[in-house]
């Protein structure tokens, strides 16, 4: 997937309400409404693939904060006062410390938790970018499991969750063995529960599917998942990628509680591969094989969006050019309620965003997406679903 890698420049942001290029959204079950359409012009943000984001609201005041973890970037957005700070990590000020930008948890501006996989560490810092803290993950492993190790994945992010209460983080791990070829691998816990108090991570939950680590065959992504924290009601939810089901657990004593019938009408049987390490092959298979991808929860509206992308050639047969694995791929969001009881799903094709940019809003759903003349200017949309 190639990327092309924008010049940080520092420049003034200005921010208006140019109406943008009209949006066709084909529907299935449940209608589209469009709430606001901006523009915001800087050549300052990246605001592309793989940008992580997160927006916040904040005494009012409407924040899209991400991070870019090709240019090793964390970029916080005012969308009132059209102010912009973008945090560098290659910098020389954060030299000493060597920050890899992987994953981030924003729990309020002096307040941000930064995932460093490759230092395997966790930083705490505050939106002016300086570092208040670290945790070390490699102490902290080794003294409670040494055959688990913490990782991430590319694309299923969001996989930082904080306890308030306790002062725990809940982050995604991964056991020593291959993904690729070991069906070992998923049979070990996901989930690592790290103290921050004590520095010490305390107790491993969650599980891939049984038939997962049953089959001589798998999906290329099977390894990525995402999962939802509630830790109010004392439970979490975790959905697979080639999995139809949710799965919601307790929280305190890892017990199944529900397997979730979530199947998209998009979806039915998934094209497994050999449990080998052929990179044509899972190419191949990420670019024209749907699956479900990030799960994500609207605290503002209290429900939950599945996101699904769809098979598709590979092979475009209007260009005759590769499909793009991310890039005009048709998808689709499945709506929940607070139950989890489906509302329904639509059908997203032709837009100019993608399945990756978005994020749960105060009125529904904010995705974002570069203008295709100009790099520079930035589409702002916000669209609910009645």
């Amino acid at each position: 997937m190639k990327y092309l890698l924008f010049f940080i420049l520092l420049n003034v942001l200005f921010f208006s309400c140019n109406e943008d290029k009209e949006i066709h959204l084909v529907n299935e079950k449940i209608s589209i409404k469009i709430l606001k359409q901006d523009t915001l012009t800087s050549n300052t943000i990246s605001l592309s693939y793989p940008f992580t984001n997160n927006y916040h609201l904040i005494k009012g005041v409407e924040y899209l904060i991400g991070s870019d973890n090709y240019l090793n970037l964390l970029e916080i957005i005012n969308l009132h006062n059209k102010e912009d700070v973008t945090i560098d990590f290659n910098s020389e000020s954060y030299l000493k410390e060597s920050v890899i930008l992987d994953d981030f948890y924003f729990h309020n501006m002096d307040s941000i938790f930064l995932l460093s996989v490759e230092n395997n560490r966790i930083y705490l810092m505050d939106s002016q970018g300086r570092l208040n803290n670290t945790f070390n993950l490699n102490d902290a492993s080794q003294n409670f499991q040494g055959e688990n190790f913490f990782s991430i994945s590319y694309e299923s992010r969001r996989n930082i969750f904080l306890d308030k209460k306790n002062n725990y983080l809940y982050l995604r791990s991964v056991p020593p063995n291959d993904w690729h070829s070991e069906r070992e691998f998923y049979k070990k816990p996901i989930i690592s529960i790290y103290d921050i108090e004590t520095d010490k991570f305390i107790k491993i939950i969650g599980e891939f599917p049984k038939h997962f680590s049953e089959s001589k065959l798998y999906f290329p992504s099977d390894n990525q998942f995402s999962f939802i924290i509630d830790f109010e009601n004392g439970f979490y939810y975790l959905s697979h990628r080639r999995e139809h089901s949710i799965y919601k657990y307790d929280l305190f004593t890892d017990k199944l509680i529900k397997k979730i019938s979530a199947k998209s009408t998009y979806l039915d049987d998934f094209d497994l591969i050999p449990r080998n390490v052929d990179v044509q092959k899972m190419v191949n298979s990420l670019t024209k094989d749907g699956t479900y991808t990030n799960f994500l929860h609207n605290p503002f509206k209290n429900q939950y969006y599945r996101i699904v992308t769809h098979n598709q050639e590979l092979i475009n047969p209007n260009s005759g050019k590769l499909n793009h694995p991310i890039n005009n791929r048709p998808f689709s969001i499945i709506v929940f309620d607070e139950n989890l009881e489906v509302i329904g799903e639509s059908l997203f094709e032709n837009v100019p965003f993608n399945y990756l940019n978005l994020a749960p809003h105060k009125d529904g759903i904010l995705t974002f997406y570069k203008d295709e003349n100009n790099e520079d200017i930035n589409h702002f949309l916000v669209f609910d679903f009645e």
